[in-house]
């Protein structure tokens, strides 16, 4: 090994003695001061490959393997270990100046100040198969061409998600999952198809309110009850293995029925314009077997080109008489017939009966009126012309399906005297085309008076719904209420669709002291003057407030939040407990911590459930101590310690401790005593 000064070297010494020269003063003064190192400098040392030595300790500004001399090359080998005198003190390079490469088996670094990027793209591995990393912590985005997730995919925790977004190849499409408002979204026409992509079997939005169900072959549909709410439209055939119950309207273009059941009912046809079509022969199964209507349910008309009938009679309360003698022959009708008193127990029609029976004069029961009818309760006359006045004490119908028309005004006698309907009997339904005219409308017995039209007055601002002293119960709207002025006791409005502004400005208030709105959500709204909340604010634009805020709840910014004077967290008292339940746990989102150790130093605090990134600070009211434990001690530690009931101790003389959440699974807690000096709390165990 050579030592070199500034002027000469100990080589050169070496070369006096070997040749027998006597070296000279200077040369002597020279190697002393190449050895004696008195003012902490060396210019040079220089040693090859093969050469030895040792020095305890070396102070240098610059250490080069220059490939001359005795170097013999441009390496620098170390036999041993690499070791800086002391902990996260000293570098490998500077900012201005980086090692090229970097070769290791095995590397353990801290922490990474700069970006992390190959010198070769799609070439190097973050891991391996069989050495992966645990977790992957990115804040900002994760650009991955392919992603294969092995185990489980979590985005977010429980009640607190993110957007997630599938986009599509076609500009528009894409899948989304909308966690503000708790829903998956498939956006434009984008296909939910089943079983193989491209397929006949899949649900898609063809348009905005029209939804498809496409199936290529069958849609099997199975549950105990399907409630279908709205109308259902059948391009093609229904076929049902079961009953087929329909309580409104069916409209069936032609009905192909093999048989009927016993006592077929089929109601709702009461007038002319409700017709029963028939396009085939309706044929008895057994002939002189059935019957069409009974003797308690009766047809009213009966219209035939021909009625082929062994007996036609008639069934009253007398007995049925048939006649077997006819009067005439079909070929010998007459045109009239002039009876004075024609007593008949049956009319016996081997043919058609055609044309009008006309009476020239009043037609009037033989007694009482009470007596006689016309037509009975299963025989009834089809219509009644009268030209003048028709008195009737009581006018009903036997048929609860039947109707009385009228094609004239009904007009009462006097004015303001007579009833339609009274109080124990009460007219089903009253329907009006044009203006219904009421002084009073009472609801006498229901809770209800429906409308299937709109409700609207004949003059605008005149009319109102209610009064002062008589106000409406309830106003159910599905649509808009357009009001000019509200005043309301109690409003419960589920969405508004324009703005509230009051009619006086800084004079009305939303909520008061003892009656508080739950969460304020915002985007982009400005607060002015004096907030107070006991819920929740949660905004996804900017929250400017000029004036006071208090907020009982959580206040949660997903951006930057600002304070032109500052920010303060009012301390919240706890008690430490023998477990640290109850008074002694640190409810989540809490910053501040005034802890009272109840004069035990063995007392437990317990820290809430971990948030990356939240900050704790705890001050003790005394000077008694406790011990800081975890939610989950087991599995979340403090400063990287972990156990059963694990807990770090917090001694008397400690005023202060921060605690900062890093991971999921750990805490890193820093202590302060009474004159500020700082130490780390101990690992948890």
């Amino acid at each position: 090994m050579a030592i070199y000064t500034n002027t000469t070297g100990s080589a050169k010494l070496k070369s006096y003695f070997e040749t027998g020269d006597v070296p000279s003063a200077a040369n002597f003064i020279d190697l002393i001061d190449s050895f004696a190192i008195y003012d902490g400098t060396l210019p040079l040392i220089s040693g090859s490959y093969i050469s030895t030595g040792s020095f305890a300790t070396i102070h240098t500004r610059k250490l080069c393997a220059t490939g001359s001399g005795y170097l013999g090359g441009s390496n620098l080998n170390v036999e041993g270990n690499l070791i800086p005198l002391t902990d996260a003190t000293y570098n490998l390079g500077s900012s201005s100046l980086k090692w090229n490469n970097v070769h290791t088996a095995t590397a353990s670094i801290g922490h990474m100040s700069s970006s992390l990027i190959p010198v070769k793209d799609n070439t190097y591995d973050l891991g391996s198969s069989t050495n992966e990393w645990k977790d992957l912590h990115v804040d900002g985005t994760a650009n991955l061409d392919v992603v294969n997730v092995v185990g489980a995919l979590t985005v977010g925790v429980d009640d607190t998600g993110h957007d997630v977004k599938f986009f599509g190849a076609t500009s528009g499409q894409f899948l989304l999952w909308d966690e503000s408002a708790d829903e998956l979204v498939l956006s434009g026409d984008s296909k939910l198809s089943f079983h193989d992509a491209a397929g006949g079997e899949n649900i898609i939005a063809s348009a905005n309110g029209h939804l498809e169900i496409n199936s290529g072959t069958t849609l099997d549909v199975t549950a105990p009850l399907i409630d279908l709410n709205g109308q259902i439209t059948a391009s093609g055939n229904i076929s049902a293995s079961g009953d087929l119950s329909v309580t409104g309207t069916a409209t069936i273009g032609t009905l192909s029925v093999s048989s009927l059941a016993n006592n077929v009912s089929i109601t709702g046809i009461s007038s002319s314009g409700q017709l029963l079509n028939v396009s085939g022969n309706i044929v008895p199964h057994a002939t002189d077997t059935f019957n069409l209507g009974s003797t308690s349910l009766l047809w009213s008309n009966i219209y035939a080109t021909y009625i082929t009938s062994s007996i036609i009679s008639s069934s009253t309360n007398k007995s049925t008489t048939t006649l077997t003698n006819t009067i005439g022959a079909a070929s010998e009708e007459t045109s009239n017939a002039f009876i004075n008193i024609l007593t008949v127990s049956q009319i016996k029609a081997s043919g058609s009966v055609t044309g009008l029976v006309t009476v020239s004069g009043s037609l009037v029961p033989g007694d009482n009126t009470s007596l006689h009818n016309l037509g009975t309760s299963s025989k009834a006359w089809n219509d009644l012309h009268v030209g003048g006045v028709g008195y009737i004490n009581h006018l009903s119908s036997s048929n609860d399906l039947s109707f009385i028309s009228a094609s004239v005004s009904i007009i009462p006698g006097a004015d303001n005297t007579y009833d339609l309907g009274s109080p124990t009997r009460e007219w089903s339904n009253v329907y009006v085309e044009g203006s219904a005219s009421i002084g009073i409308l009472a609801n006498i017995d229901h809770n209800t008076v429906s409308s299937s039209a709109s409700l609207v007055p004949n003059n605008d601002n005149a009319f109102d719904l209610g009064s002062t002293d008589k106000e409406w119960k309830d106003l159910y709207l599905d649509g808009t209420a357009n009001i000019d002025t509200l005043n309301a006791d109690t409003a419960s409005i589920g969405r508004l669709g324009t703005s509230i502004i009051p009619t006086t400005n800084n004079t009305y208030s939303l909520g008061s002291s003892t009656f508080k709105f739950k969460d304020l959500s915002l985007a982009g709204n400005t607060l002015t003057n004096h907030i107070t909340s006991s819920g929740n604010i949660s905004g996804s634009g900017t929250l400017d407030i000029t004036g006071n805020s208090n907020i009982d709840g959580t206040l949660s910014v997903a951006g930057a939040a600002t304070g032109t004077v500052g920010f303060q967290n009012s301390a919240v008292a706890r008690t430490a407990t023998n477990d640290g339940s109850g008074t002694g746990t640190i409810a989540a989102g809490t910053a501040v911590v005034s802890v009272d150790a109840d004069s035990d130093a063995n007392h437990i605090i317990i820290l809430p459930a971990p948030v990356i990134g939240n900050i704790i600070h705890l001050i003790e009211t005394g000077t008694t101590g406790y011990k800081l434990r975890t939610s989950t001690p087991a599995s979340i530690g403090i400063n990287g310690g972990t156990a059963s009931n694990g807990e770090s101790a917090i001694a008397g003389a400690i005023t202060y401790v921060k605690c900062v959440c890093v991971s999921s699974t750990n805490w890193i807690c820093s202590q302060f005593d009474a004159d500020g000096d700082e130490s780390k709390v101990e690992a948890a165990a």
